[in-house]
């Protein structure tokens, strides 16, 4: 294993031992960025994070100018059953029914409302709060802002490290501080958020742990948290192994496993809900992965023939099993 001397050993994030050992070599398969990078796990704990690893200084050119969730925001439609039940369950009641041209109809009714609760989760809808104050860690170009200003919120703030994104998200009227998300978030006076949110940026973290907990002094008492990431206890990384695309090498630099999600949150948040998300696209990434590198199996043939349209329900229904690897996550503040 050749590893190169400007990489460094990174102590475990979530325990802070130094013994460990590497679990994997890989590359970057989806963007072709040069180099080895490596999977370790903590010998005490066993949460695995990327290690040997380069410098954090280097994080941002981990994500080339192309990268998917820094592209300008979509327009998003709320449907007039999910209005319903935002109105009902999470307590947008300042969306009007005349506003929202909610009509009658077989689409609306409330039997389908478990479905919509499930969409909502995974869109990492929070409750609604008058006049409240929201951040949005990993804000991109402002897509989940826009689609939450939309609903009524009013006081949003985003963070974001790239200075692309971030200006994307400023043309569409938000505040924006931009830049390392460790320091960007100590701009902000403790107690002062109603919610916080952060979608598929945890993982991206060089010490998610450390980061959780000052988002905890940001929040309010009772204050919502809500967040999403990939878990490696999922059917994909046992399928895949080297080639899941959770591992999305060297921009991930942790992987979670349920009970560290748990242990993040145990000190400052109850009410803990996990929510897994359908995710026909990283069966297809996987698949692609492996194939491409020259070891591609017969189940890859057919993911691959099927595309992502087809097997969107086979990963629906492993996700309301809880095998899948994107989860959402809403807690509260203690």
């Amino acid at each position: 294993m050749n590893i190169p001397e400007s990489y460094k050993r990174i102590n475990c994030p979530k325990c802070g031992n130094s013994e460990q050992r590497v679990t994997c070599e890989g590359k970057d398969f989806w963007h072709g960025l040069p180099g080895a990078f490596f999977v370790g796990e903590c010998a005490a704990c066993g949460f695995s994070f990327q290690s040997p690893r380069p410098a954090d200084e280097f994080i941002a050119d981990f994500y080339p100018s192309d990268y998917l969730p820094h592209s300008p925001a979509s327009e998003s439609i709320v449907s007039p059953g999910m209005v319903q039940l935002l109105r009902k369950r999470y307590g947008y009641d300042q969306i009007s029914e005349k506003s929202a041209n909610i009509k009658a109809s077989w689409r609306t009714l409330p039997l389908f409302d478990f479905i919509r609760r499930y969409k909502a989760d995974v869109a990492l809808t929070p409750n609604f709060v008058s006049d409240g104050r929201l951040l949005e860690i990993g804000c991109g170009s402002g897509s989940t802002l826009l689609r939450l200003k939309r609903l009524g919120w009013g006081k949003m703030y985003g963070v974001e490290l790239m200075p692309t994104a971030a200006d994307h998200a400023r043309q569409l009227g938000f505040e924006v501080t931009t830049g390392d998300i460790d320091s960007a978030i100590d701009q902000f006076p403790d107690n002062y958020f109603d919610v916080i949110i952060s979608a598929m940026v945890v993982e991206h973290l060089p010490n998610p742990f450390r980061i959780v907990q000052k988002v905890a002094k940001k929040i309010k008492s009772g204050g919502q948290f809500l967040f999403s990431t990939v878990t490696r206890d999922s059917i994909e990384a046992r399928m895949y192994g080297l080639y899941w695309f959770g591992y999305d090498l060297p921009r991930h630099l942790v992987y979670f496993r349920d009970v560290d999600i748990r242990d993040m949150l145990a000190r400052d948040f109850d009410n803990i809900a996990i929510v897994h998300q359908p995710s026909a696209l990283d069966f297809i990434r996987s698949a692609t992965f492996r194939t491409a590198a020259g070891r591609g199996t017969v189940l890859d043939k057919v993911v691959l023939r099927l595309g992502a349209s087809r097997i969107e329900w086979m990963t629906l229904l492993l996700a309301l099993l809880r095998m899948t690897d994107r989860v959402s996550i809403r807690c509260r503040k203690k």
